[in-house]
């Protein structure tokens, strides 16, 4: 539990971007967060909330003329997201360990899967909707049907094709790579924390979990 209190200047919109991400008022100003714990053990300071982004993916038709720029606009977007995690988890490896960068390997396996490449190119072929669009329900599909098998690991998964599917259309919508805008007090002296996640100490699946 996650205990936030909003004082000063920029209260009223932090309060009301905490009741978008689910908090519940405690007393006064306070207000209670639930949530993952990423380390173990209690951790006291200023606390910063990741309200989850939304990108408006806008539907477009691509005319013929267009189409395999659109697919390679995409293979671009697939690529590119590749990169990040890649350095993300030699970043994490370097530091933490070859286990705890385990995590990210199941997005890259995600993000180099020839199924998802194929699907996306055709459907951008066969129907002249914008790659974006067409990733989007690709990837709203997996998840879908993540969420409804009866194996807890493989519905935990969902969460990860979520993350690719976020990460992959920053750059098909604009924007890129997303930066964390920290506090100067975060900045100053952030404790090093494990990225445990529910799930993570299971071996990974050596096929696609989908």
């Amino acid at each position: 539990m996650i205990k936030v209190r909003a004082d000063g200047e920029g209260r009223d919109a932090g309060g009301r971007r905490a009741a978008r991400a689910g908090r519940r008022q405690v007393r006064g100003r306070a207000v209670r967060f639930t949530g993952i714990g990423v380390s173990p053990g209690i951790g006291l300071g200023p606390a910063f909330v990741l309200v989850p982004e939304e990108l408006a993916v806008r539907e477009f038709v691509v005319p013929e003329e267009g189409v395999e720029r659109e697919i390679a606009f995409f293979e671009r977007a697939l690529a590119t997201a590749q990169r990040d995690v890649a350095q993300l988890r030699d970043g994490i490896a370097a530091e933490l360990g070859d286990r705890d960068a385990a995590i990210y390997d199941a997005h890259l396996m995600m993000l180099d899967d020839p199924e998802l490449h194929r699907a996306v190119v055709d459907a951008i072929r066969s129907t002249h909707r914008n790659a974006g669009v067409v990733f989007r329900d690709y990837m709203a599909q997996i998840a879908a049907r993540l969420e409804r098998v009866e194996d807890e690991y493989l519905r935990e998964r969902r969460a990860d094709v979520l993350d690719v599917e976020r990460r992959v259309l920053r750059y098909l919508v604009g924007g890129g790579q997303r930066g964390l805008d920290l506090p100067e007090a975060l900045r100053r002296d952030r404790p090093r924390a494990r990225p445990e996640r529910r799930g993570a100490a299971r071996p990974r699946p050596r096929a696609r979990p989908w």
